[in-house]
């Protein structure tokens, strides 16, 4: 069983998005934070410590793919989940630049749900795995 919450920033520019992701997050046990852009998820990494982000491929202001590539280079250890709404060449593009994962918007009623849940529960057990390896 998973001791310590997961720590999960998502950045989206859609009030919308972050609540509903926020929302369902947190019922799955995650401590989860939010940025509308990449420039506010850049500058707040160092204080929320996240184990995870969720970060929209398209945003306003710094894009997706910018904002994955300093996040790398500031904290490549940092896992980065993207969301894109578009096709193959974004996701292939995400993972090139360091991304540990991609998942596609809009969804299917429930999948993007199941996914999700199945994603963050892989990310919490390899942080319980790796802090108990750390003991």
């Amino acid at each position: 069983m998973v001791t310590n919450p997961l720590r999960v920033l998502v950045v989206d520019d859609d009030p919308g998005f972050l609540d509903y992701i926020g929302f369902f997050l947190s019922k799955q046990g995650s401590r989860v934070f939010t940025a509308p852009d990449g420039e506010e998820a850049l500058r707040r990494i160092d204080e929320l410590q996240p184990d995870l982000v969720i970060l929209d491929v398209a945003l306003a202001g710094l894009g997706g793919f910018e904002t994955l590539e300093l996040m790398k280079a500031g904290w490549p250890e940092l896992p980065v989940l993207m969301l894109t709404c578009h096709d193959r060449v974004e996701a292939g593009q995400a993972t090139r630049l360091g991304a540990d994962g991609f998942m596609r918007k809009p969804w299917v009623d429930g999948e993007f749900e199941v996914v999700l849940a199945a994603k963050i529960q892989a990310y919490a057990l390899k942080k319980e795995i790796d802090a108990r390896q750390g003991d």
